[in-house]
């Protein structure tokens, strides 16, 4: 039976890394922790809808080695203005890794 201890030192975010041409090599994105996932609704939550969903999703799953963010909320825009064929396709994987339902995207799209 699980306790607490165990629960709290459980190695339990998952990592993959998926090939991105358009950029030029790899990227690793990390399931999200349950206070990024609460980030990640509050971030995309607009007043007159929901806002970079796919972008917000990339900064909040893609890291580094060491497994730091490679984005902060600051690097939305800039985010933004990249292929969106590689935006959706790392959207995807993230949205999989994460175990966002189709339904779930489309709720948070608004969709």
């Amino acid at each position: 039976m699980l306790n607490r201890d165990s629960i709290l030192k459980a190695k339990d975010l998952k990592t993959i890394e998926l090939e991105v041409k358009e950029w030029g090599g790899t990227i690793k994105l990390q399931t999200m922790t349950g206070h990024d996932r609460q980030e990640y609704y509050k971030t995309t939550a607009g007043k007159d809808g929901p806002k970079n969903v796919m972008e917000a999703l990339i900064i909040a799953c893609a890291v580094d080695d060491a497994g730091k963010p490679l984005f902060t909320s600051a690097d939305i825009t800039e985010l933004s203005k990249k292929s969106a064929i590689a935006i959706s396709r790392v959207f995807e994987s993230a949205a999989e890794l994460n175990g966002l339902t189709q339904k779930a995207v489309d709720d948070i799209a608004g969709e």
